[in-house]
């Protein structure tokens, strides 16, 4: 029961701030077991009222939360991408730095040093 109980306060926790924007009102709500619910409308049939929370609506506050949070997300996708182009310009760095070596040493090149050449670039592209 009390599993229950927390996996549904957990859910609600992450669905709380649209409930505080859909209504005026939050009502905490206890049923004869003693689980608790928070909704939007008032409570009904077994369950009681334990406590009546008004909320005001600020459309300006609202709006301002909707454009960080889209600002935020924003900035999370060119971070990924930034970090992407960053490992592919360097697995390409690698690549020529390799191929240069290798044109240097040419067929004189061990099979050791070539082992390691590819070992280098394996790591940088992964």
């Amino acid at each position: 029961m009390r599993s229950w109980a927390f996996g549904l306060a957990l859910l609600l926790g992450h669905s709380l701030p649209s409930l505080v924007f859909a209504s005026g009102a939050l009502y905490k709500c206890v049923d004869r077991r003693g689980a608790v619910s928070i909704q939007d409308t008032p409570c009904t049939g077994s369950t009681q009222t334990q406590s009546v929370t008004p909320v005001e609506v600020d459309p300006q506050a609202r709006s301002r939360q909707g454009r960080l949070y889209q600002a935020d997300s924003m900035d999370r996708v060119a971070q990924r991408r930034n970090r992407r182009a960053t490992r592919v310009s360097q697995c390409e760095q690698v690549r020529a730095q390799v191929a240069d070596e290798r044109d240097r040493e040419g067929l004189t090149a061990s099979f050791d040093r070539r082992s390691q050449w590819d070992e280098r670039v394996r790591q940088a592209c992964k």
